[in-house]
């Protein structure tokens, strides 16, 4: 409880100082959306992402929420990372990028399905068949700034699926690209 009171103070003082904002972010993932992957067939379904978060002199901290409802697919996270600013003179303006490279502590929660059964070592932690999974997630993330209050991001997510390791011994990093579409609150 001392650490969620402490996080809370943490994220408040961040939004007061100045140079500082709090955003809310949602996306989705691109490849899902358009052709699909292995697990949903190779049909295009729907990947949602959530975000908050908390940016002052360039440290951010971000908390996440994904629902991928076709694979039963959840992911809850709390991350912090850093802004970077590039510029660059193009059609006689100049365009400024953010580059935020992003570490998260996850959690996966995956429900037992005939496509995602786990061996019996794995007892389900809920009574509904539903397992916990404790991951790190790495996002590295580009951002424009449409308007003063809205921003348009690019971020290439890298993951070892703890969830794929358990059940089909799949240990090879997951790479995914997310659309994001935010709104600052300054």
């Amino acid at each position: 409880m001392k650490k969620i009171v402490l996080l809370g103070v943490l994220i408040s003082s961040m939004c007061y100082s100045q140079d500082s904002y709090l955003g809310l972010i949602a996306g989705f993932d691109a490849r899902n959306a358009v052709v699909g992957s292995k697990p949903t067939g190779n049909k295009p379904a729907f990947d949602g992402l959530i975000q908050v978060a908390a940016v002052s002199n360039d440290i951010e901290l971000t908390m996440s929420y994904e629902s991928f409802r076709r694979i039963k697919y959840q992911r809850i996270g709390i991350g912090g990372g850093y802004h970077f600013d590039l510029y660059a003179d193009m059609f006689n303006r100049t365009i400024k990028t953010t580059v935020i490279p992003n570490v998260e502590a996850c959690i996966i929660y995956r429900k037992q399905s005939e496509s995602f059964h786990l061996s019996e070592v794995y007892d389900p932690v809920l009574d509904d068949g539903t397992r916990g999974f404790v991951t790190i997630v790495y996002n590295a993330t580009a951002s424009w700034n449409i308007t003063d209050k809205l921003l348009v991001q690019v971020t290439n997510q890298f993951m070892r699926r703890e969830d794929l390791v358990a059940a089909f011994d799949d240990k090879r990093i997951k790479y995914a690209a997310y659309l994001k579409f935010g709104w600052r609150f300054n």
